[in-house]
């Protein structure tokens, strides 16, 4: 069974446990990451594993992210990219979404929904 909302999906296992998609949880160990919450190797040693079967996952939004953030990974690698090379990659706007600040002033791991209200002028 799936619940949607503008925010997050989350699914019900068996269980009647809820679970984020695993978009959701690659684009907050991101904030993490893009926040210095986490270290590189910290992210790389979550992320390697989780993205080594994420086709399994039939999450389409999940596996090209999970394949943007690999080839960046890749070309890292290969390239002799410097750790600021990295950070500066894997925390452009395409990967980390905006997020919104809880009310402590603190960043939180929860997208900002947009709005689809449309501005309409009424003359007097």
């Amino acid at each position: 069974m799936f619940l949607s909302s503008c925010c997050v999906t989350l699914t019900v296992d068996m269980c009647g446990v809820m679970s984020e998609t695993i978009e959701n949880q690659i684009r907050q160990k991101l904030w993490s990451y893009a926040n210095e919450k986490v270290s590189l190797d910290e992210f790389r040693a979550w992320f390697v594993p989780l993205s080594w079967n994420i086709e399994d996952s039939r999450e389409p939004q999940a596996i090209q992210l999970a394949h943007q953030i690999d080839g960046i990974l890749a070309e890292a690698s290969s390239a002799d990219w410097t750790e600021a090379d990295i950070y500066e990659e894997l925390s452009r706007p395409f990967l980390v979404s905006a997020f919104a600040q809880n009310v402590f002033g603190d960043p939180s791991p929860f997208p900002i929904p947009q709005s689809s209200a449309i501005n309409v002028c009424v003359a007097a």
